[in-house]
């Protein structure tokens, strides 16, 4: 199909910058994954269907995994103008289906558990002779760290504890169980925003049924 070939980029490149939510779910579907891709690509597109590169997060902890996958049409394209209507009715099947929430422990904790171990040990610096002697370098170049740690700390703590009832009620609007909302949100308790985009990461969204923003 000549005009097909000659729309191709234009197409694929329309999916893939304004239908990510859709391609994912469309994948998900064709595939029957346990849980949606962290990412889907088009690569190609003929009248029979399209191709897909997609990556697969296990965990946080695991290197995504890359799989290609082909998408038939339910019937071939006769012109480049059916490309949509196909693609329409692919997301359509694939809408609001189910997928489990996920949890993982971000690889930003360990790190954000030392900065906040070490913003406390300095805020109490003058308190505990073992933290002076460590110390100690920093307080004579600097004497009013331990003020300025201690404000910190608790400027970190309310922001965090607000970002964390958020993050609670995001994982619920998500379709999350409590129980792995309370793990959500006690993770973010130290680790605050990036906790989020560790979520999203794990938890890629989908294309929603009609009146739930597709």
């Amino acid at each position: 199909m000549a005009d097909l070939k000659t729309r191709a980029s234009s197409i694929l490149a329309h999916l893939n910058g304004d239908h990510a939510d859709s391609l994912r779910s469309i994948v998900a579907r064709s595939e029957e994954l346990p849980y949606l891709p962290s990412r889907a690509r088009a690569t190609a597109i003929d009248a029979d269907g399209f191709d897909v590169e997609y990556t697969l997060q296990h965990s946080l902890a695991s290197k995504a995994e890359k799989r290609r996958a082909r998408v038939a049409f339910k019937q071939p394209l006769k012109q480049s103008g059916e490309a949509r209507a196909a693609f329409v009715g692919l997301s359509n099947e694939s809408a609001g289906l189910w997928y489990p929430v996920r949890f993982g422990v971000t690889p930003h904790l360990p790190g954000a558990l030392a900065l906040g171990a070490l913003l406390y040990a300095l805020s109490k610096a003058y308190d505990f002779p073992a933290a002076q002697v460590a110390l100690m370098p920093v307080l004579q170049r600097y004497p009013d760290a331990p003020d300025w740690a201690a404000w910190l700390l608790r400027q970190i703590g309310v922001a965090h504890a607000v970002e964390s009832v958020l993050m609670f009620l995001y994982v619920l609007k998500r379709g999350g169980s409590v129980v792995t909302a309370a793990k959500w949100a006690a993770v973010h308790l130290p680790v605050g925003f990036p906790n989020f985009f560790s979520f999203r990461k794990l938890n890629p969204a989908g294309v929603q049924k009609k009146g739930k923003g597709h």
